[in-house]
């Protein structure tokens, strides 16, 4: 079952502007919406646990740090930067995006 309406897929990548705008026009949207979900924090938190735990993520030995000091660096800016919260499209990427004709 699906709330979704059946959109036909076009062939033709939108363009990287046309892409950016439809995110700009999702995120504007997205600001009226009135939904408890779950704050970023927590998936940077779980993120962080996993690269914490050497039996999860045994073969991050090299890695670690450099993840580790990079997640939380980017969780500190976002929350520096001291904006209002809002719903977010969760990891945009091309696999997650429909192509259709409107």
């Amino acid at each position: 079952m699906t709330f979704w309406s059946y959109l036909q897929p076009t062939h033709d990548a939108p363009s990287p502007a046309t892409y950016a705008d439809a995110l700009r026009r999702l995120h504007a949207a997205m600001r009226r919406v009135e939904l408890q979900a779950p704050h970023f924090t927590e998936r940077v938190t779980a993120a962080a646990d996993a690269l914490t735990d050497r039996h999860r993520t045994p073969t991050l030995d090299d890695d670690r740090s450099l993840l580790l000091s990079s997640l939380r660096g980017g969780c500190d800016a976002l929350l520096d930067r001291g904006g209002p919260d809002q719903l977010l499209h969760g990891e945009p990427h091309p696999g997650n995006v429909l192509h259709t004709a409107n």
